[in-house]
């Protein structure tokens, strides 16, 4: 009898067993949704951030020690900016001198200034060679392009030509 008694025990303990296996296997369909996307989920926790409180006196000199880094390229920069604004502001200024040059050489002929060289020698020109002397005399080369300048010395070398034929022909 012995045996029979150890029987029932053993009888009840595997009704139990079977029972604890049988919630179990409930438990796990019922967890099962929600740890189906577990691989995501830790991948997701796994890449937390996390912040460093500093204290503001040690933030400021930070931000002190990054300003003094900073603050010579930003000077030259700004004097790099400065300077080409003053060469921008020159260069507007030489056009202007220039625009006005040309529009005074473009204006209607005036009388000539009697300057030391025109008013001692008498070349028998008569007074339209002195406007245009005039207005040769008055130009500033250095207000000119180059390919003005050019231009302005061939016409000057081919009225100087002309005047030498025109006083070989004795007009």
């Amino acid at each position: 009898m012995v045996q029979a008694d150890f029987l029932s025990y053993l009888d009840e303990c595997v009704s139990t067993t079977e029972q604890c296996a049988m919630s179990l296997a409930t438990s796990l369909q019922n967890l099962q949704p929600g740890i189906a996307d577990l691989p995501r989920l830790s991948h997701v926790m796994r890449n937390s951030h996390r912040f460093v409180v500093l204290p503001a006196p040690t933030v400021q000199a930070h931000k002190n020690l990054l300003s003094q880094a900073l603050a010579p390229q930003i000077d030259g920069l700004i004097a790099k900016a400065e300077s080409s604004i003053d060469a921008q502001r020159a260069k507007i200024a030489r056009l202007e001198e220039r625009l006005a040059i040309l529009q005074q050489s473009r204006a209607a002929p005036t009388q000539p200034a009697q300057n030391d060289s025109t008013s001692s020698i008498d070349h028998g020109e008569n007074d339209q060679d002195d406007v245009w002397d005039s207005k040769l005399e008055g130009i500033d080369m250095k207000a000119l392009t180059p390919a003005q300048r050019r231009q302005f010395i061939m016409l000057k070398g081919k009225r100087k030509r002309l005047e030498e034929e025109r006083n070989t022909l004795g007009v």
